[in-house]
């Protein structure tokens, strides 16, 4: 799906950037010329930027929740 009609951003160009760092709408307009004609796009490219964010974070804190318990279940 396109995020971004003017330049022909896809919505997994736009994830694969914010897997690639790029978290800011500033970084992204950089990267990926999102949001720099008409401005139609920009709520929906930051909304994908929180959703990522989120979802990352999640997945961390599942993460953090599962190591103390490989830790324990390691042989010494």
């Amino acid at each position: 799906m396109y995020i971004c009609m003017c330049q022909a951003v896809t919505e997994d160009e736009l994830y694969a950037a914010i897997k690639d760092g790029a978290v800011t709408l500033k970084q992204l307009r950089k990267c990926l010329q999102v949001a720099n004609c008409c401005g139609g796009c920009t709520e929906r490219v930051k909304a994908c930027v929180r959703g990522a964010l989120k979802r990352q974070a999640e997945n961390e804190a599942v993460l953090m929740a599962l190591l103390p318990e490989q830790a324990q279940a390691a042989p010494v």
